[in-house]
């Protein structure tokens, strides 16, 4: 029977020199050190940076602006990656209409739409209506959730970057929390 550690250790090492022998380049990241933890450890935090993303020389001379981000773990015990190109397109101010299936939960949700959609008034004009009408109902019933998940998503993050550097309990249960 081999010993599990030396045979992890050797696997991580021919996985390096694989790396190193096609020429491949980490691109680093941002955010949590530890891109998996195993499931249900809680003192001392066991995880490792398992997940990485690599490229070769010409890919990244192609996408200079590559960036790397561990976004926090959520109902998973790996942290998913992120690979944005900053140099990419220029988004618009002009935010699209986006149906949030949370609407269908809400009561007044049928006579919202029933009050906005006018039989009087051609499709086109309707869908507008329909959309813009939504939007606004949006922000006074459930209020700006796009942004109650990214304060979530920050403070999650920043629990699982210092939870990364040692554990603390209080961190554990904030994690859980959130």
């Amino acid at each position: 029977m081999s010993n599990y550690n030396s045979l992890s250790t050797q696997r991580s090492a021919d996985f390096a020199l694989w790396i190193q022998n096609e020429g491949l380049i980490d691109l680093g990241f941002s955010g949590s050190k530890l891109t998996w933890v195993k499931e249900g450890s809680v003192n001392p935090l066991k995880g490792t940076r398992l997940d990485r993303a690599l490229c070769n020389v010409d890919w990244k001379l192609r996408f200079p602006d590559v960036t790397v981000t561990h976004l926090p773990r959520i109902s998973s015990d790996h942290a998913p990656i992120l690979l944005q190109n900053k140099g990419g397109r220029k988004r618009s101010n002009i935010s699209p209409f986006i149906f949030q299936a949370a609407w269908l939960t809400h009561p007044d949700f049928r006579t919202v739409v029933r009050h906005l959609w006018r039989e009087d008034q051609s499709l086109e004009t309707n869908t507008n209506n329909l959309a813009e009408g939504l939007k606004s109902w949006n922000k006074t019933v459930f209020g700006n959730i796009h942004t109650q998940k990214r304060i979530l998503m920050f403070r999650l993050a920043g629990v699982q970057r210092c939870m990364a550097n040692g554990f603390h309990g209080g961190l554990g249960k904030l994690e859980k929390k959130l």
